[in-house]
């Protein structure tokens, strides 16, 4: 890769020939094209393919909770790539076979608010789960006007589904009706609290699974 100073015309993007010009980092840049290669994928290369593609169906459809939600904002990295990086490094397996996710491990949210203690999902009427906690507001950081989110995953069709600002964190339960299209199925729950300014939230708790009624 090579900079270059701008002509008469001013400095260009795209590509031309074998060049493709581009602004980098405030700078004017030329590169090579990149060759296409007939070359086959190794297994390697299969597996983190796979991984990632895996990683991507579960983190895409929540963007709007890793997104904002995600450990710390700064300016190298987004909160949804920082939670795709643990993902990749913490969560996600391959045996060679096929790639799979160790549920336990996953992290919804990841913050420095107080999380919820004594937290359970049962299986309610129809697509409905009933979750319960204890109030443990003013306890640290922990205000009553938390607002509890709920992160759901089907891994036959490999569908993540949330809900936000659905109870305070001095209820103590809530009804979560989740997708009539998962009737019958096996879904995994996480859930956290968030503060009402969205400025503070909590690591998530991971709350096993349900087996939601037909």
């Amino acid at each position: 890769m090579g900079k270059y100073q701008k002509g008469i015309l001013g400095a260009f993007s795209g590509k031309v020939g074998p060049v493709v010009g581009a602004n980098w980092r405030g700078r004017d840049v030329l590169r090579s094209r990149p060759k296409k290669s007939n070359k086959a994928a190794s297994q390697l290369q299969v597996m983190q393919r796979e991984k990632f593609a895996l990683v991507s169906n579960f983190v895409t459809p929540i963007t709007p909770v890793v997104g904002q939600y995600f450990g710390r904002r700064n300016n190298t990295i987004t909160q949804k790539n920082q939670c795709m990086r643990y993902f990749l490094r913490e969560v996600v397996q391959h045996d060679g076979t096929q790639a799979t996710l160790d549920y336990p491990k996953i992290l919804v949210t990841r913050g420095e608010l107080l999380g919820l203690q004594g937290i359970t999902a049962v299986a309610s009427v129809g697509q409905t789960v009933d979750i319960s906690w204890t109030n443990n507001s003013n306890l640290g950081n922990a205000l009553p006007t938390d607002q509890l989110l709920v992160v759901a995953y089907e891994p036959d069709s490999q569908q993540s589904w949330y809900t936000l600002n659905i109870a305070n964190r001095a209820d103590g339960t809530a009804s979560v009706a989740l997708p009539s299209v998962w009737a019958g199925k096996t879904v995994y729950l996480w859930a956290s609290v968030v503060s009402d300014d969205n400025k503070l939230f909590a690591v998530s708790s991971y709350l096993n699974t349900v087996d939601l009624q037909p």
